[in-house]
């Protein structure tokens, strides 16, 4: 593992990143059950109960593990925390679960009065942490590509907040605000490849290099691939909606995702540890769907436009490459955090080090490998049921085993924790 230029003096308590990654399993797994008790929601995007499962995976799942790992990720990268972070993730933690939960329910069952409650819990959540983030990102003033990518993914998802609260306003106020299919596509254009890809893409220069022994990412795919990609969403929302513009707005975001997929592939095959692990597994298969929603994308310029390619790319997208990063990198830095806080308890006593239970032992690779078969499985299903009258309960259960898994493998790796600190008390 490579540790140079990382700083671990400042990272906050393990129960701060924790206690995102333990709840939002739970998330992952509602929405399973949705698709099980309501099979037909795959069968059009505007499904009311689609639009209930896609906000519980995007910000029930991604976007809990995403603000958890950018509590620990940036005082390592950057030396800088996010200011107040031990008291402050309780309070982001509980107004994001809870919006998500009545955005849900709003959403899964029409009742559109219970919209701005769920708009008011999710702006104080996300608008406490974006602004801690924003203060933590303004004082890391020597900054690395990392840190810039994760300055224009925390814009993007401001944006993509922006947007939502229009499409709220648009259901309850129609008088002020006009609902428009156009805004949820430009909300999701924000969300999915402006806050999740360009989160990706900061994090993963940093992470590959340091957990899998990889050189580093190509100077000019850190230096370009993320503001070009910002730069694409911009245009493609300020600039006139004709096709011209939209067709350009496009093949530039397809082109930075494709680009950024090859690129990681390069990365990781020049990895100098070739045993077998599940993270590089899991990234192999999130960097092959990104390919895939991105080509699916571009389709939609062509004849086969007829077809819902930008519905299938959204499935591809989310499912095959956002949940399985997040799925990937839980299984190498939930054993990692709680080995390296582990070992700063045993600063008083450094004979106890050898007693300490290995990374493996915290989250054993047998159950790595569990979760990568079951991931693989959910995703071959899903896309049938996508495309093909295979019964969507199928890729339902699947889902549901595949996030209950998630879940005990966190609980059990830190149960293991406590019970090594009461071992060392």
């Amino acid at each position: 593992m490579r540790m140079t230029g990382l700083s671990l003096d400042n990272i906050p308590p393990l129960s701060v990143p924790l206690g995102f990654f333990r709840v939002a399993p739970l998330f992952g797994f509602s929405a399973a059950l949705l698709l099980i008790l309501s099979p037909e929601l795959l069968s059009q995007r505007w499904h009311p109960s689609l639009l209930a499962a896609t906000h519980l995976l995007t910000l029930g799942f991604m976007a809990m593990v995403m603000l958890g790992a950018l509590f620990q990720v940036l005082p390592v990268i950057s030396s800088h925390s996010i200011p107040a972070a031990t008291q402050a993730a309780p309070w982001i933690r509980v107004l994001l679960g809870s919006g998500t939960v009545v955005l849900a329910a709003s959403l899964g069952t029409s009742a559109h009065a219970w919209l701005p409650l769920a708009m008011t819990l999710l702006v104080c959540g996300l608008g406490l942490f974006l602004l801690l983030l924003g203060v933590g990102l303004i004082k890391a003033r020597q900054a690395g590509e990392s840190v810039l990518a994760i300055r224009y993914a925390a814009l993007s998802l401001a944006i993509a907040s922006g947007f939502g609260i229009m499409q709220i306003f648009g259901y309850t106020m129609p008088s002020w605000v006009s609902y428009s299919p156009l805004t949820t596509d430009i909300h999701a254009g924000w969300g999915l490849a402006g806050w999740a890809l360009l989160l990706v893409m900061g994090v993963s220069f940093q992470v590959i290099p340091m957990f899998h022994v990889a050189p580093a990412f190509p100077r000019w795919c850190r230096k370009g691939l993320p503001p070009v990609l910002f730069i694409c969403l911009l245009a493609s929302t300020l600039l006139p909606q004709d096709a011209l513009w939209q067709q350009l707005g496009l093949l530039g975001i397809v082109s930075s995702a494709l680009l950024f997929s090859a690129n990681a592939c390069q990365v990781l095959r020049q990895r100098k540890r070739k045993i077998r692990d599940e993270t590089v597994r899991f990234w192999y298969l999130a960097l092959f769907n990104l390919g895939l929603a991105a080509l699916l994308a571009l389709l939609t310029l062509t004849p086969l436009q007829r077809l819902p390619l930008a519905y299938w790319s959204g499935v591809v997208f989310i499912a095959g490459f956002a949940l399985s990063v997040i799925f990937g990198m839980l299984q190498k830095i939930v054993p990692f955090l709680i080995y390296l806080h582990l070992q700063r308890a045993c600063l008083t006593n450094p004979m106890a080090l050898a007693s300490l239970p290995t990374m493996k032992a915290l989250l054993p690779s047998t159950r790595a490998a569990v979760q990568f078969n079951l991931h693989c499985a959910v995703l071959v299903s899903l896309y049938l049921a996508v495309t093909t009258p295979l019964p969507a309960f199928i890729a339902g259960a699947l889902m549901a085993a595949d996030f209950a898994w998630l879940f005990v493998s966190i609980q059990q790796a830190t149960r293991k924790y406590q019970a090594s600190l009461e071992t060392l008390a």
